[in-house]
Order: C-alpha cells, then structure tokens, then sequence
C-alpha cells in the first residue's frame, strides 16, 4: 500500500489522531485526482504514487514502492526520466516539461510533467515530487494546427504572385517569399516592419497608405491597375494588385490582405510601344546585335539596323526589298516557313540557324524573335547572334575529343605490336648468331631485321600520334631545323617540285624536341610532294606572331604573347571540302592503296598537340594547300639536360636474373638470351607468380625485369616496390611497349638505358642494361 504521507503515526493521542484523519483526508482527495502524484528518493525509487498514478501502469500501488523506472518504462524513456530528476535534485529547481510516455499498452502518450525537490527537516533534498496528467489530445491538436498552418505557409510561399498581410497600424505581420525576395529580405525580417521601412520612394509610399486607408475605411476590396514599386536596391516594378479588408471572426476589421501580379514585361512593352518614333529608332538603332523588323504575313522587311546592315552586307533600301527568306540558304526554306505555320502566333521563336550574307558567306546565328503589335500589324522583332565562331570552336572540341580517343587505342596498339618486335628483332639477332656463313639464310635475316625496324618507326608514329612517346625538348631555332633539312629535302622532293625557303626575322626561339619538328617537317613535306605528281612549288616559311587575349579565345591551345609560325605551303591539287576533317585522323587518306599509311598527318598532329601547339589547314583545291603550325616562344637561354650513362661492362654474365613478362614468346626470348650469357634465370608470367618464384628462388634473386603494364592486380612498380622492401639492394630494371612519358607521373623514375628499356629492344641492348645494373651501386631506381 502507498507510504504514509508526513505526518501519519500511530500514537493514540487526540492531537496525532487528528492529524492522523487530516493526512488520511488529504492522501484520498490526492489518490482521487485525475493526474498522476508520486514521490521518488534520491536513487530514484518511487515512495508514493497516488491511485491514478497505479492504474496508470495498471499495477497496485505496492507493487510500484520502491522500484524505479527502469522497471515499468524503456530503458531510453526510463534515462530521460532520471536524468530529469537529476537535474530538479541538483539545481534545486522545479522542472516543467511535455514529454513522450508509454503506456503499459505500448501506446505512445505525450504528457505534461512537473517534477520539484524534496527537502529534510535539514533543507538537504532527499528526493523529488512530480505530478503529470496526459495532454496528447492537446499535443496531437498542436502539431495538426501546425502541419495546416505549414500547408498554407508553402501554399503561400510557392505562389510566384507577392502576397501580404499588414495590420490596421500598416506593419506587416504576413509576407510571402515573392514579396519579401523583391525587398531583399527574408520574410521573417519583414514581419512588423512598414512600406516605409522597405521603400525608399516617399511618394510610392504615399500612394500605398491611402489606398490601405480607403479599404478599411470603406470595407470594400480595391483592385489598384498598377502601381509602381521601388526596393532598397533601386530595382523599380510595377504591379497590379488586389487589397481587401481581412475581418476577424466577431467581425472586427484585422488590418488588409493584398495579392500583387508583377506586370513589369507587360507594362515595359506598353512604355515601348508609346515611345515616339525617334526614340524607338534611336533604340533600335543603337543595338549591338543585329535586329530584324518583319511582317509575320509576308515575310517582308520592315525595318532593320545599323548592325544588320554592317553585318549583312546589304544596304537598308535592300533590306526593305527583301524578304527573311533572301537571307536563308535555299535548302533551309523549307524549315523556316514549316517552323512559322506550326507555331503558334503569340510564341517566341528562338533556336541556331543558317543566314547567308550579302558576299555569300555562310554564318550561323541564334535567333530570338517575339511577336508584337506594330503600327496596327503583327509583326515580329528579331534579334541574332552570330555563333560562327563558337560553333567553330565546338566542332573543334568534338574533334580534340575523337582524336583523343583514338590516340589511345593507337597507343594500345603500339604497345601490343612493340612485344611483338621485340620477339621478331631478338630472334633475328639469335639467328643472325647462329647461320654463319650461309648467304641465303643471312640474306633472309636481313630482310627480316629491315622489315622489323620498319614497322618499329611505325609504332614510334602511332606513340607520337598519341601522345605516349616522350619528347626530348631543347631550346631550338626554327631557322637552324629548317636550313639544316634543306639539303635532305631537296632529294626527297622530285625534281620538278621547286623549294622556296622564306625564313622571317625577329622569330622566337622555341622549347621543343628537334627530332620530333623535323619529323614534322618532313612529313609535310612528303605530303606536299604526293599532292604535286606534274610539279609545282613547296614553300616553308617562318615569322613571329603576337596573339592578343582575343586571339587566344579563338585558339584554345594557346595562350597569349609571342609565338612562332611555321607555314608549309604547296600548289599542288588542294583537298577536297569533304576531306578536310578528317585530315588528322590516323589511317585516313587520300592516296592510293599501297602509296600511304593514313598516319603522316595524324603523327604531325600528334607532336604538334604533345608540344601544346596549334596547327590548322587551308585549301582551294586545284590552286593551293597552306598547313599554319604555332609554337610558344620560349625562354632566351640554353637548357642544359646532362645525359646519364653507366659505362660499367663485363665479357660475361654473373648473378641470378627474375624476367617477369606476361607475353610467353617474349619471356622465353629474354630467358634464351641471358642464360647464353651466362645468368642463372627464374621466370614468371605475373606479379603474383613473381611473388611466389622470388620466395622460392636459390640463390636469391640479384635483379629483377619487369614489365610495366601485365594482367593481374601486382603491376611492375608495385612488384618492384614490395621487392626492394624486401631487399634494398636488388636491381630492378623496367621495360614497356609504352614510352616512359606515360609513367613519369607515378613516382618513377625512368632512364633510357640504365634502368629502362623501350620496347622493342635488340638482345645486345638488353644484355648491357643488365651487365650496367649489375655493376652499378644504385637499386630501383
């Protein structure tokens, strides 16, 4: 049963037994409350609860004393309780709350909490007394009342139309988000602000005042036609708005409800079209872009300005003589008349279209065109741009993009044919060894080696063409390249092909690879020749130009300052329209089958663009071809790259060798190699078989030779990483049918004939490299 409240005892003296009565009063007027009473001590144990309280947890009270919340609540719900209690025990402070409680039904119940501390005789608190009684129909009824008011909040907020509420004083106690974003605040920092608080127009405000006036004076809605509205930011609207008196429900005047429709456009066009004449015209006029003025029946010009007619070519009385159709390519008619029947009249027109100039030249413009009221006519008005450029400059990037693609399959490509002859050259070295003396097999040797090194300088193209072979840049003179290949292309040219060098002054020094300018050179050269079968004149000419932040635009590759020019020209038969965007791309040409490989302009485009230059062509067939290449200019001083080689050299092999190639053939050949010169050889045709043949190897492994790129997740670098971990001193020496360019980037590094091999290699190559690493103090690099 519930613990006496203070006060109960049972001494039998008159004054103990009233009291006595009085508590046992007390405590049954407690129990019939309707809210639930109870008592805790200071570890949280419940000392009384009141008959509500039990039938609450549908317990009897003494089965409730002396336990604590975690028996009867979740243990998060029971946490929250007693971290109340602390805190009412510690601060010595009554503590009022709505809290979540479960019923022992599980259902979710909110109610209303006051919990205060409990003191002794000696005012220590020894625990806290609470009362709580359920108010979810209440929370329940809040939390609708909220959803609705949100539900009308968004309704309002998401109406584009400005919306307001102001009080009978004129202060704002409701705006919209269109009303307060006009004003450039938010509409919590409008609330209880006034039009002369947002407003910076007196007479505006004026306007404003008097019209909120006459509604609540007269209790009737007023529609205001327009009104003109200025903000803090000098931005000025117009607005068409609708005020009416906001009544309260015992039929009290509240203040005023106003809902505004921006009528700017409408009211903008309306001030245009009032303009006199002059104006209109000193507007038209004065417009950067070309308009158009023309009757939306007859297609007929009714006007245009200065910069249609400078643009155009045509003079303003031919304009007027014309109609839209004149200035549309005939095979685009069609469309045109086709977009105007199937639109309807009140539509704006806008899309990229095809305009022909008064010179024929063909131009791409957008085009934005409306249609308005003139002079009693439907007519529309028209603006243009002129986008030649921009689509140029997109066609350009499509094909940067196409190209960069199949740069990268021509890179594959290399790779792939470089294990190849690799396989083929060290064979016919092998071979060359062992035929002797016999003149047929050596003459087939031969033969085979030639055809080899020819496709070797084929791969090398396609890794120029992609990007993947690395240049060797210098400091060079285009002067010195050029009169240095004078000679070479006097006998490559046919006799009948004359060579005109024009080389300008003042043009800047550049910062390229000598082999690779030459190679485009000559490439050019060749080609010009082919395009001159009955004769005619190469021309290879030099000059420096300035390009300005204008001319960079218009040539993404470059930047701007001072470049240097080389044009390579010829009067042969010029390049068909058709063909010329395809020029670059590898394995297109023009030539006969068996006469050209497709890769000799793509190679030049591919140093051109490995040397962040530019190069563009131009054509009129049957009378000229001009290929234009521009370089950056370089800095005026001389690069210095010291070249690195070790001279360390042995008449036979000595040490262990692990080769690591996934191509069989070319595992074998390299094994083949090095045990006749003496290595003792382990092979593997993986990282991860490398791993297992490195553990088991004896002896131990003195170098390493590894391709870079192999199948599998152990890639060359990470072998060679995990293997001079290892072992610090092991020599590791790296080969790829990719240049080294494309791994520089990884924390390699890289040296052609030390500790790298560039795929196709000859045996002789190989074996010095292994000797030099082997006699050398360094490890991985």
């Amino acid at each position: 049963m519930n613990e006496a409240f203070p006060g109960d005892s049972n001494d039998d003296s008159g004054d103990q037994r009233e009291m006595g009565r009085s508590t046992s009063f007390y405590r049954s007027l407690v129990d019939l409350l309707p809210q639930s009473v109870f008592r805790k001590d200071s570890n949280g144990c419940f000392t009384y609860v009141n008959r509500t309280f039990s039938d609450q947890l549908r317990q009897a009270p003494e089965a409730i004393l002396g336990k604590t919340d975690y028996d009867f609540f979740p243990r998060s719900l029971a946490e929250k309780y007693r971290a109340d209690d602390k805190s009412v025990m510690q601060k010595q402070r009554s503590l009022q709350t709505v809290e979540t409680h479960s019923s022992p039904s599980g259902e979710e119940q909110y109610v209303q909490v006051t919990k205060v501390p409990i003191f002794n005789s000696r005012n220590e608190v020894e625990g806290i007394q609470g009362i709580f009684w359920d108010v979810t129909d209440r929370v329940l009824a809040q939390k609708a009342l909220a959803r609705q008011e949100q539900f009308y909040r968004n309704v309002i907020d998401t109406d584009p139309n400005p919306i307001f509420v102001k009080d009978k004083e004129g202060r704002f106690i409701l705006v919209n988000e269109a009303n307060a974003a006009f004003n450039g605040l938010s509409p919590n920092e409008m609330i209880g602000k006034t039009d002369a608080e947002v407003n910076p127009n007196p007479d505006e405000v004026r306007k404003f005042l008097a019209d909120d006036h006459e509604v609540m004076t007269t209790g009737k809605e007023k529609v205001v036609p327009e009104e003109r509205t200025s903000n803090q930011s000098g931005e000025v609207r117009w607005f068409q708005t609708v005020k009416r008196p906001l009544i309260s429900s015992d039929g009290e005047l509240e203040g005023i409800l106003g809902i505004s429709v921006d009528i700017t456009q409408r009211k903008r066009v309306e001030e245009e079209l009032s303009l006199s004449e002059e104006r209109y015209r000193f507007l038209f006029e004065r417009n950067p872009n070309p308009l158009f003025l023309y009757d939306e029946a007859s297609l007929q010009f009714l006007w245009v300005n200065e910069a249609a007619i400078q643009h155009y070519g045509y003079t303003r009385e031919e304009f007027l003589r014309m109609t839209i159709k004149d200035i549309r390519p005939e095979e685009d008619v069609p469309k045109l008349i086709d977009t105007l029947e199937n639109r309807d009249a009140s539509d704006s027109i806008s899309g990229t279209w095809r305009h022909l100039k008064k010179n024929g030249s063909l131009i791409y413009v957008e085009v934005y065109s409306n249609r308005i009221d003139f002079q009693g006519k439907w007519v529309r008005l028209t603006s243009v741009s002129d986008v030649t450029e921009k689509q140029a400059l997109e066609e350009q990037l499509r094909q940067s993009q196409k190209m960069e693609s199949v740069g990268q399959l021509a890179g594959g490509v290399a790779h792939d044919f470089n294990n190849l002859l690799t396989i083929i050259q060290g064979h016919v070295t092998l071979l060359r060894n062992k035929v002797g003396a016999n003149e047929g097999a050596q003459k087939s040797v031969r033969a085979i080696s030639e055809a080899s090194e020819r496709a070797s300088s084929l791969t090398r193209q396609l890794l120029t063409f992609s990007r993947r072979k690395q240049i060797q840049p210098a400091v060079i003179d285009l002067h010195e390249v050029i009169n240095g290949m004078s000679e070479m292309l006097r006998h490559v040219l046919d006799e009948d092909v004359g060579l005109k060098l024009d080389c300008g002054t003042n043009v800047p020094l550049i910062y390229a690879d000598p082999g690779m300018i030459e190679q485009v050179i000559l490439n050019l050269a060749v080609n010009a020749g082919d395009a001159m079968p009955n004769g005619g004149e190469l021309g290879i000419e030099t000059k420096s130009v300035s390009l300005s932040e204008d001319d960079a635009q218009q040539m993404p590759e470059l930047s701007p300052g001072w470049h240097a020019c080389l044009q390579v020209s010829d009067t042969g038969k010029g390049i068909p329209p058709n063909d010329l965007p395809h020029l670059f791309e590898p394995f297109f040409t023009t030539k006969e089958v068996g006469k050209g490989t497709g890769l000799g302009l793509a190679t030049v485009y591919g140093i051109v663009r490995q040397h962040n230059g530019r190069i563009q062509v131009e054509s009129d067939p049957g009378r000229l071809t001009r290929f234009t290449i521009y370089f950056a200019a370089a800095p005026r001083q001389e690069l210095n790259r010291g070249v690195e080689s070790s001279q360390a050299t042995r008449d036979k092999g000595e040490g262990t060798v692990l080769v690591v190639e996934d191509e069989d053939s070319l595992r074998e050949l390299v094994s083949e190699v090095l045990t006749e010169q003496g290595y003792r050889v382990f092979c593997a045709h993986s990282g991860e078989s490398a791993m297992e043949v490195w553990k088991k190897a004896t002896p131990p492994i003195d170098l390493v030779v590894t391709d870079l790129v192999m199948p599998g997740k152990v890639k060359g670098e990470q072998l060679a990483n995990e293997l001079l971990h290892e072992k610090p001193d092991l020599k590791v020496v790296y080969t790829t049918g990719y240049s080294r360019e494309v791994f520089e980037g990884k924390n390699l590094t890289l040296k052609e004939g030390v500790n790298f091999l560039q795929k196709p290699y000859p045996p002789d190559e190989l074996t010095q490299v292994i000797q030099n690493r082997l006699g050398s103090a360094g490890a991985g690099e």
